[in-house]
């Protein structure tokens, strides 16, 4: 049996932000499904991060280790902490059918800008947190 790859691309599952509890929640169940084969790269980690180990799912680590040798090449475009600098490798090695995203479209311009955006399925969910809404979000 197939099992469809999925991967979420978010801030990481382990940080208590919005976007990271609700990855948190999503994640913890997809994982269960015996159809899908479930990822997660996480926005704002960096190797060396002790909560990276204690995810029980396939995790992409974001960024370099602090002040290390890549960490200036990384801090060189504000993209990058949302996913930008890693997502590219995340999909050459994981392959996935499907990439989720929730957050705004500025945070997650690389997967749909991606040289591999022809291979996967996005399925993005943009946010709707403003006042008044916009009537096209409703």
């Amino acid at each position: 049996m197939y099992r469809r790859k999925v991967l979420f691309c978010t801030e990481s599952s382990f940080m208590q932000t919005g976007y990271g509890v609700y990855a948190k929640e999503i994640i913890s169940r997809l994982v269960k499904h015996p159809e899908l084969e479930v990822a997660e790269l996480g926005g704002y980690s960096n190797e060396g991060m002790e909560d990276i180990g204690r995810v029980p799912w396939k995790f992409y680590v974001n960024g370099p280790k602090q002040n290390g040798l890549e960490w200036a090449n990384y801090k060189a475009d504000p993209s990058n902490e949302f996913g930008a600098y890693s997502f590219n490798a995340a999909c050459i090695d994981f392959q996935p059918d499907i990439v989720c995203g929730y957050r705004d479209h500025w945070m997650d311009i690389h997967e749909q800008l991606s040289p591999f955006r022809d291979f996967y399925n996005l399925v993005w969910m943009p946010t709707v947190d403003a006042a008044p809404s916009n009537s096209s979000w409703i």
